[in-house]
């Protein structure tokens, strides 16, 4: 019985030992119930709390979600004028490529001819009297030309202008709805902090609020106003430069044409000359059919 009674005493202490463990794991498992029966009174109170704001705000959200479809709108119809200009830019930079093709077609022809004229220095004692070679340096169409180039710049320039005027116009867009959507949230903040009677941080937000409807006031303003004018007067300059431009290049294009055809002629009746010049003093049909 001896050994029976060391394995009681034994298990007795294991029993007391484990019977401590309960006991403490309960007091920790009573701690942890009131701690979540704490927080879920809490979490019930948040949630209550967001409920009744989401339900005092929901007209204002509204609202905003409404101004929120207009700027994305806005910003849509912005996006394909904007699409529009860039066709229309790529389109003039096509043509002014097909000017310079055309500018380097005609000096290439103004380089043949100074050919002809330097192999016709060979006689030059003989054709003298015939004809003077400066006739034909430059087309005469300088100044057409120099127009040509003056109203390209203008409608680049005008250009521009649209361009800066219509990212006014969206910058001033953006504006205005930031200020929508940071007026009721300080209103908000004005009246939580007037409800905890901290009137230094209500007289804060009603500062900003007060300097944000006016600076939103100024903004529509602009907007309405002189960003409307301003881009609705750079489109209009664009478009009458634009028109300009094709008239001095049409009259540029279409006197080069005639000077050109003078001219050929002119060298035409010059050379004809020539040769019977060379045919009177008698030089050899390989140096007449040279020239």
């Amino acid at each position: 019985t001896k050994e029976f009674e060391e394995k009681r005493v034994e298990a007795s202490e294991k029993l007391e030992v484990v019977n401590e463990e309960i006991e403490e794991l309960r007091k920790k498992l009573a701690e942890a119930e009131e701690k979540a029966a704490a927080l879920n009174n809490e979490l019930s109170s948040c949630n209550s709390s967001i409920q009744s704001v989401r339900s005092k705000y929901s007209r204002q959200l509204g609202r905003l979600e409404k101004k929120e479809r207009s700027v994305k709108e806005s910003r849509a119809e912005w996006q394909v004028e904007h699409e529009s200009v860039e066709k229309a830019k790529a389109a003039h930079e096509s043509v002014v490529a097909a000017h310079s093709e055309e500018m380097l077609t005609r000096e290439k022809i103004i380089d043949e001819i100074k050919v002809e004229v330097s192999v016709s220095h060979d006689f030059e004692d003989i054709v003298t009297s015939a004809f003077d070679a400066t006739e034909f340096i430059g087309d005469g169409n300088e100044a057409f030309d120099s127009d040509v180039v003056k109203y390209e710049a203008a409608v680049d320039e005008a250009n521009n202008n649209v361009i800066s005027a219509e990212s006014k116009i969206q910058s001033l867009q953006e504006e205005i709805s930031a200020f929508d959507v940071r007026v009721p949230i300080l209103e908000a903040e004005k009246k939580v902090a007037a409800a905890k009677r901290d009137f230094k941080a209500a007289g804060k937000a009603s500062k900003e609020i007060k300097d944000a409807l006016a600076r939103k006031e100024q903004c529509e303003a602009e907007l309405s106003g002189e960003a409307m004018e301003r881009k609705q007067a750079a489109k209009e300059e664009l478009q009458k430069v634009t028109l300009l431009l094709e008239e001095k290049k049409s009259i540029a294009a279409e006197k080069g044409k005639e000077s050109s055809l003078k001219r050929m002629e002119t060298l035409r009746e010059r050379i004809a000359h020539l040769q019977s010049v060379v045919k009177e003093l008698a030089v050899g049909p390989t140096d007449s059919d040279s020239i």
